[in-house]
């Protein structure tokens, strides 16, 4: 069953200053793996150092092989911090990757010992320029990606740069004909950003292309609980979430309730809900988006059920879903995979006041989530909300190659565009046209759905907010 969450106190008073990260510089230099370089970056150790270590695929063929994997990997992952669900072959195995991919995995051997560890996605795709809603100059390509970064055993430090370019020449070699290498989400302590952004490595000749610019990926971490994460925020920030929360509780006449879902009996009525409000944003009518590939995510959803580590919200007034979020609770961290919210009701933020109230649930329910991960790309209210920040990026490793070639020209292409989309942001032509897409997408229709409160209205107009009945 749902289990109903308390209200009370979600916005505690407290003043502090804000915490945050600096925006990083967002220039990543293109290199060429060049075929006679023998060493990964002057004053580093040459890959000689390394001679006698070698990546090799992991045998996921069989129940015998996958449980000795399981166990393989669960090992490596138990000794790098840097191990998350992404690397889990439970989740991986059973579906986790999505549809259409094929999984393997490589691990890093020191004659018989396991030191290294990465798993790898394959799969159809399309490199495409994306200019607004368009997608233009589409090339086909098979796309080889490295999950997470890898993963390495104590006696393996020291070694993370040289043992990840020996593990980029294996890829290389084994790419099929018109395939690259992605490796998204790279975060900046792991020895592939180093690579992947300012190094050089030697291989039969391939082009390093970032995808967008290096980006915050951003957190809340915990320390001394919920009413310390709030009182951390910036002033206003704390203000406006307060404000917003008495407004919504004062809108549905203290009605609004959240509702956490977490065991697999749970699952459909999470999704009846959820379902129900991501038909109504323009995601969903614009883009096909958040929900509505519901076979798809139903199965993702099963699998982390079964292994306990589904753990979504819905914000209801009433027995109306106002609001959802869908996520994953996995050792201590708690992912936000997909947010959504009605839009009747988007100048009542009824998206802060969840995300207020679900972190508030997370800190005093479960005593192992440390952080609270957005996951990727970079916002507005991700800026305001996070404690935390590390820089990531997102890399292709693209053939030497006449189609190469093209296919480098579409990702830098869709690079600036992206820039261009980038400058354009927050201008009044922008805001306007985003609006009109909304509006339209969203428009109210004849279906029985009824308007806010008055006095929630009343708060709209006069900018003066109802006391919660609390």
């Amino acid at each position: 069953m749902a289990q109903m969450v308390s209200l009370n106190s979600a916005l505690p008073k407290g003043a502090a200053t804000t915490i945050g990260g600096r925006r990083p510089d967002q220039t990543v230099p293109r290199r060429l793996f060049s075929p006679d370089e023998s060493e990964v970056s002057e004053g580093s150790s040459p890959l000689a150092s390394v001679a006698g270590w070698r990546w090799e695929p992991l045998d996921l063929e069989g129940p015998e092989a996958v449980a000795a994997a399981r166990r393989l990997a669960r090992r490596i992952c138990a000794e790098d911090s840097r191990a998350t669900l992404d690397h889990d072959l439970t989740w991986l195995i059973d579906g986790g990757i999505g549809q259409g991919s094929r999984l393997s995995a490589f691990v890093c051997r020191q004659g018989d010992d396991v030191v290294g560890f990465v798993p790898i996605r394959q799969a159809a795709a399309k490199l495409t320029l994306r200019v607004g809603h368009l997608g233009l100059l589409p090339v086909a390509t098979e796309r080889v990606s490295i999950i997470g970064c890898p993963l390495f055993a104590q006696k393996a430090r020291g070694c993370e740069a040289e043992l990840t370019a020996l593990l980029l020449r294996e890829l290389a070699g084994r790419l099929p004909p018109r395939a690259v290498i992605f490796a998204y989400g790279v975060r900046s302590d792991a020895a592939l950003f180093d690579l992947m952004g300012q190094r050089r490595l030697d291989a039969r000749g391939f082009h390093i292309v970032p995808q967008g610019p290096i980006y915050q990926r951003r957190f809340i971490r915990r320390t001394a609980g919920y009413d310390a994460y709030i009182a951390g925020l910036g002033p206003k920030t704390r203000e406006n979430l307060r404000r917003q929360q008495r407004r919504l509780q004062a809108a549905c006449g203290g009605g609004v309730t959240l509702r956490r879902y977490t065991s697999p009996a749970d699952l459909e009525p999470f999704l009846e809900a959820a379902t129900a409000v991501s038909r109504l944003t323009y995601q969903w009518r614009i883009y096909g988006s958040g929900l509505s590939n519901r076979a798809v995510i139903e199965t993702r959803l099963q699998i982390a059920a079964r292994n306990g580590w589904f753990c979504s919200y819905v914000l209801f007034n009433g027995d109306r879903p106002l609001a959802f979020m869908m996520g994953l609770r996995h050792g201590i961290s708690y992912r936000s995979q997909e947010i959504g919210y009605d839009p009747e009701w988007r100048h009542y933020s009824v998206g802060n006041v969840l995300h207020c109230l679900v972190v508030k649930d997370l800190f005093e329910t479960f005593g192992d989530v440390q952080e609270f991960d957005f996951l990727f790309g970079d916002g507005t209210h991700k800026r305001q909300l996070s404690n935390a920040s590390r820089d990531e990026g997102n890399f292709y490793v693209i053939p030497n190659t006449l189609w190469g070639w093209i296919a480098s020209a579409v990702v830098r292409l869709d690079n600036a565009a992206t820039r261009l989309n980038a400058a354009f942001e927050g201008s009044r032509l922008k805001t306007r046209i985003r609006q009109l897409l909304r509006h339209r997408a969203t428009r109210r229709e004849e279906d029985g759905r009824a308007d806010p409160p008055a006095a929630g209205m009343q708060a709209l107009k006069t900018g003066v907010a109802p006391q919660s009945p609390e």
